[in-house]
């Protein structure tokens, strides 16, 4: 965001899971910030499905980056 986010304010997310046929429009809060413009956000009440897809990809993503997962 070319404006800095506060401290546990609201956002709206809409974003296309890459490699699926899946969006996510959630809701959450500012997490975190830092100077460099940085932001983490807490995403509150995921849908499991979406909780899932997500959880997926992301370890698909990070076995590609050479990460070791343990297995679940």
């Amino acid at each position: 965001s070319p404006i800095p986010l506060k401290f546990g304010a609201p956002v709206s997310l809409y974003f296309a899971i890459p490699g699926t046929n899946s969006a996510a429009d959630i809701l959450g809060r500012v997490a975190w910030t830092q100077k460099e413009g940085h932001h983490g956000i807490q995403f509150s009440d995921l849908p499991s499905s979406l909780r899932t897809t997500l959880q997926r990809w992301l370890q698909s993503e990070m076995k590609k980056d050479g990460w070791e997962l343990a297995d679940n």
